[in-house]
């Protein structure tokens, strides 16, 4: 992954919520732009806390290089409806 499509993505209008998949097999739901901070060679992610959006449960570092694929989230949640 490099960092202008993952920029693509972070500032699309409207912003679109899409999954990040890295090499390990975790993913990742981002489902908000303030929830995604991307650096030159890295990613942080702030992932929230269900019981209060305003705190972040956890957060993760990933090196752009380990981001395998962007999917968007909006297909998968119109399907379930």
């Amino acid at each position: 992954m490099n960092l202008e499509e993952l920029e693509v993505w972070c500032n699309a209008k409207p912003f679109i919520p899409f999954r990040l998949t890295v090499t390990d097999g975790r993913t990742f739901e981002i489902t908000d732009s303030s929830q995604i901070w991307p650096g030159k060679w890295n990613v942080l992610i702030i992932v929230p806390d269900q019981s209060n959006p305003r705190r972040y449960r956890t957060h993760a570092t990933l090196t752009l290089l380990h981001v395998t694929s962007i999917e968007p989230l909006e297909l998968e949640m119109s399907a379930a409806n």
